[in-house]
C-alpha cells in the first residue's frame, strides 16, 4: 500500500466535462441506486467494474474540485484545493494514491484488523467498500450508484470533511481536463511514477478521430475564435466535452495542445 502526496497546478476548465453518454436504459431500473449504509448495519452488493473510469466531484464549500481515477483496484485522487488551477502557474491541487475495494467482514471487524488488510485482501464486490492508505483504511460508507446518470457518492475523509461538507458526489466523465492531464505527466518525470500508464489514463479516456483533411483548433465555440493550430486526418485527441456543434479536444504530441475543433470534422469513437 502507498500514498504519495505532491502538489500541482491545474485548471479548471471554461466547459464543465460532459458525462459519459454511454448510456444503458434497460439497466437503469436494476442498477439505478445501491446504498450502502454500513454506520446503519445495512448491507449492499456492487462491484468494482462499476467504478472503473474517471470520475469528477461536486465542489466543496471553498470551491475544491475533486477527480478521481480507478483502474482495478489502484485510486489516483486529484483535489483541486479552492478551484484554482492554472497549468502555468500556482500549484494548488493535492494528489493521493490508494487502494479501493471490498470486504465481507463487519464494520467493527474490519476496524479491529485494520493493519491487517493490503491490496490483496480487497474484493471485486462486497459487503462494505473500504479505501487502503498507507497507514490507515477508510470506510466509504455512503455509496450509491446510477447506472443511467453514471453517478455515485464516495465518501472520503481526505477529500472532504464528513461533518462539514458530507458525501463528494461524483459524475463520470469523457476524459480529465487538459491541464491535469499535462500536470500528471510534468509528475510522472519527477516522481518517477508513470501514472497516465498505471492508471490507463489514456486508454479510460474517450477518444476522437479527425474525419477531414484538417481541422482547426478554437479558443471558444465560434468560427471568430480560430486559431492557427490544427490536427490532420486520422489523428487521435481526447474527448473532454460535446455538444451538437463543437467537441473539446486535447492532443498529446511534442506537446499537449488542445480547444475545440467542429463536431463535422471528427468521428467520436466508441
Amino acid at each position: 500500500m502507498y500514498m504519495i502526496f505532491f502538489l500541482i497546478g491545474c485548471n479548471q476548465s471554461s466547459s464543465v466535462p460532459n458525462r459519459s453518454e454511454i448510456v444503458d436504459p434497460v439497466s437503469k431500473t436494476e442498477d439505478s441506486i445501491v446504498a450502502n449504509e454500513t454506520s446503519q448495519g445495512l448491507n449492499f452488493k456492487t462491484s468494482l467494474d462499476r467504478l472503473q473510469g474517471i470520475w469528477k466531484g461536486k465542489k466543496d464549500l471553498n470551491q475544491s474540485i475533486p477527480y478521481r481515477i480507478q483502474f482495478d483496484k489502484k485510486v489516483l485522487d486529484i483535489l483541486c484545493i479552492e478551484g484554482i488551477c492554472d497549468e502555468e502557474g500556482n500549484d494548488n491541487s493535492v494528489l493521493e494514491l490508494s487502494f479501493l475495494g471490498f470486504l465481507n467482514s463487519s464494520v467493527d471487524e474490519i476496524l479491529k484488523k485494520k493493519d491487517l488488510y493490503d491490496s490483496q485482501s480487497l474484493l471485486n464486490d462486497g459487503s462494505v467498500m473500504v479505501r487502503l492508505l498507507k497507514n490507515d483504511i477508510l470506510l466509504d460508507e455512503s455509496f450509491s450508484f446510477d447506472s443511467f446518470f453514471y453517478t455515485t457518492k464516495l465518501t472520503s475523509s481526505y477529500m472532504y470533511d464528513d461533518e462539514l461538507y458530507n458525501e463528494s458526489s461524483f459524475i463520470k466523465i469523457d476524459a480529465l481536463p487538459k491541464e491535469i492531464f499535462v500536470k500528471l505527466k510534468q509528475r510522472s518525470k519527477l516522481d518517477k511514477i508513470d501514472y497516465l500508464k498505471d492508471f490507463k489514463i489514456k486508454e479510460q479516456s474517450k477518444k476522437i478521430k479527425v474525419t477531414t483533411d484538417k481541422t482547426f483548433f478554437h479558443n471558444e465555440m465560434s468560427e471568430t475564435s480560430k486559431r492557427k493550430a490544427f490536427l490532420v486526418k486520422e489523428d487521435i485527441a481526447y474527448m473532454e466535452d460535446v455538444n451538437d456543434d463543437w467537441v473539446k479536444v486535447y492532443y498529446d504530441g511534442k506537446i499537449v495542445s488542445g480547444g475545440y475543433v467542429k463536431r463535422s470534422d471528427v468521428e467520436i469513437l466508441k
